[in-house]
């Protein structure tokens, strides 16, 4: 057994240095101390005059590493334009080299995955109709059950003429029950629109089942094309025969997502079908809730127009009448602004008036959702305007505590820390449902937050309050060095 081959060919300066060191090996047919091959290195790296050394010299074109990845499939694995230019170049000529000296287009690795997946997967369709006529299997299955058909992206409407034209099933479904017609529009880039709705017709017309969708979300096709804003395809779809009020797992209705994403001319199409306004998601969120949204984050009336043009009420949550009334999720307009609006929006529905105290329906505050969005801004404003740093949600969490749970501590993470702590009557010690609080979830990061601690320390924080399963903070560090480390920076408190 060689020592590690990919630390050799990772050394080395050029392909010539790399054949120099291949000169040194009697056996191209054995792998190295890591599993891997001579010959699937020199593939995968693109170097193509290693392969050719290899070969004739002896090397096994289908030989195998410790993944079960032939040359070809390690080589098809590496068509990617990221990688560069010019080593997708040089990939692509070694994958038609193994092709010519007769590779074995249907060996999978152990996920399942065949070589012309991987060119699919990787928009090489040049590559793939080439393994087609070599024979590869398009109706073969990786482990999550998806075909080559399901790989072909919506892009190229030839690609999938050529795998009908060899026999692949059009509705071969995957584990989560999702059909080539799903995946081609789920997978489908915005500049390839127009080949999308060519193909979405195609597999129409060769049978595609419409009623499709993936099971783990209950979403359909229709859901797909309305949060994409593929106006097209809504009709394409909708003359087919698909439902138009049809609901996910969440709820969602296809006119929900479109509002959701701010698809104006998918909102128009769906409603000019007839979409249904008035229903709500498992959140309680219409189709008005998101034109609502929509205006207080961008400040874009469009969408709520459009929708009281076609029979919705108007929100009074958008006049004059009552800054804090509510949506179906218990939100006012403070609370959605806190999130992600502008600053000046919120300062302007603090001017009118609007309690900064509200709770929706999951016990949140304008002062929590604000210490969970970037900037720290309308955390001072809305501490300055009277917000109660010690309100509880539903899980017993406050405004501190959703902060605290955080995985990265950064500057603006650390300005409404100190917004926060300077708040005269803050209560630190304030626990979860769970038992736990601010300092628990400080002491569970991957790194210690020394000022934090101290400064939760010096506010009054208890080290040894229990959660109620009897942990506390020092059952949350994650290491025996950070251990070590809070145990030396408590004893300065004791």
């Amino acid at each position: 057994m060689y020592k590690s081959l990919d630390n050799v060919i990772r050394k080395t300066g050029s392909e010539e240095e790399w054949i120099s060191k291949l000169k040194n090996i009697k056996d191209y047919n054995v792998l190295d101390s890591e599993g891997n091959s001579p010959l699937t290195l020199s593939a995968y790296y693109g170097y193509l005059d290693g392969c050719k050394y290899i070969i004739n010299n002896g090397g096994n074109v289908d030989f195998v590493d410790k993944y079960c990845r032939t040359p070809l499939l390690c080589a098809t694995t590496s068509l990617t334009i990221s990688s560069g230019i010019s080593l997708f170049e040089r990939v692509r000529d070694i994958v038609y080299f193994l092709i010519e000296h007769n590779a074995d287009v249907n060996k999978v690795g152990e996920d399942g995955v065949s070589s012309l997946m991987n060119t699919l997967d990787n928009y090489c369709t040049d590559i793939a109709v080439t393994l087609i006529k070599k024979g590869a299997h398009v109706n073969s299955r990786n482990k999550w059950q998806m075909t080559p058909l399901m790989y072909a992206k919506g892009i190229d409407i030839n690609i999938y003429q050529e795998l009908i034209e060899a026999g692949a099933e059009i509705n071969a479904v995957d584990e989560l029950g999702r059909n080539p017609l799903y995946h081609a529009l789920y997978d489908a880039q915005e500049e390839f629109k127009k080949n999308n709705e060519s193909i979405t017709s195609l597999l129409l017309r060769q049978g595609a089942n419409i009623n499709t969708g993936d099971s783990s979300r209950g979403d359909t096709l229709l859901h797909v094309a309305a949060s994409k804003g593929h106006v097209n395809l809504i009709s394409i779809l909708l003359n087919s025969g698909h439902k138009l009020n049809v609901q996910d797992k969440e709820g969602d209705t296809p006119l929900i997502k479109a509002c959701k994403m701010n698809k104006i001319e998918a909102v128009k199409k769906l409603l000019e079908h007839g979409a249904d306004l008035s229903l709500v998601n498992e959140r309680g969120e219409s189709a008005m809730t998101h034109a609502v949204s929509n205006i207080i984050y961008n400040g874009d009336n469009q969408l709520k127009e459009i929708l009281v043009e076609y029979g919705a009420a108007a929100p009074k949550i958008l006049g004059d009448v009552d800054v804090d009334e509510v949506n179906e999720n218990g939100d006012t307009a403070i609370i959605l602004a806190s999130e992600v609006g502008p600053l000046e929006k919120l300062k302007k529905l603090i001017s009118r008036g609007a309690n900064v105290n509200h709770q929706n329906k999951e016990g949140k505050t304008a002062l929590m959702l604000a210490c969970c969005s970037a900037g720290e801004e309308k955390v001072e404003l809305l501490l300055k305007s009277g917000a109660d740093i010690n309100i509880q949600d539903n899980y017993d969490k406050t405004a501190l505590i959703y902060l605290m749970d955080k995985n990265y501590y950064g500057d603006s993470h650390r300005k409404k820390f100190n917004f926060l702590l300077e708040a005269y009557d803050i209560n630190v010690n304030l626990q979860t449902r769970s038992g736990m609080t601010a300092l628990m979830y400080v002491c569970r990061q991957t790194y210690l937050e020394h000022d934090y601690i101290e400064r939760l320390i010096k506010k009054g924080a208890k080290v040894n309050i229990e959660t109620k399963k009897g942990k506390t903070v020092f059952s949350f560090v994650k290491n025996d060095f950070n251990l070590k480390e809070l145990k030396a920076l408590l004893l300065k408190y004791d």
